[in-house]
């Protein structure tokens, strides 16, 4: 069933949420508005899934902040992949540096795929992102990539599960230096 919200309204409530989220969080409008147009709740608001649109400005606002609080230190977003390689960005607000494990992908079956590529080491600068590229042959084929992320200086680590429609579901790990 399509959605029945006024395209213009709908816009305006985009734009109160982003404002919103960056009064709150203390982001540029920019980083915001970045952070809402590549989250899964905009892509749930603009399909007029399970009318998000009707919840509160405050609710969406949390939601969005909740979505990218998968590690208080750092945000996971899909960057896209191609026949050769999956892009995965890493953005924070602290100079971090990473260590990407563990890796494997996922077909349609949920066939799982170990990679033994070894680890991966990046270093997020302050305030910015970092992208890497996991190289996966016939990369289209799958459905999915999980890794595990250790962040030495927080003493965090999480197994991490990226969907190539955009989703990202990320777990808190007991930590293991």
């Amino acid at each position: 069933m399509p959605m029945n919200a006024n395209a213009n309204l709908l816009h305006k409530k985009y734009a109160r949420v982003i404002e919103l989220y960056a009064n709150k969080y203390h982001v540029t409008i920019e980083k915001a508005m970045d952070r809402f147009y590549k989250s899964f709740l905009y892509h749930e608001i603009s399909r007029g899934i399970s009318d998000l649109h009707c919840m509160s400005d405050d609710y969406l606002t949390e939601e969005l902040n909740e979505e990218w609080s998968q590690s208080k230190y750092y945000g996971i977003r899909f960057a896209g992949v191609t026949d050769h390689e999956v892009v995965i960005r890493f953005e924070a607000n602290d100079m971090l540096e990473l260590h990407i494990e563990h890796i494997a992908t996922y077909d349609d079956f949920g066939v799982k795929t170990e990679m033994n590529d070894g680890d991966i080491f990046i270093v997020i600068p302050e305030s910015g992102y970092s992208e890497v590229s996991l190289n996966i042959p016939n990369s289209q084929s799958y459905r999915s990539v999980q890794f595990v992320v250790r962040d030495v200086k927080h003493r965090e680590q999480q197994s991490v599960d990226v969907w190539f429609d955009g989703t990202v579901n990320a777990h808190q790990m007991p930590y293991s230096p």
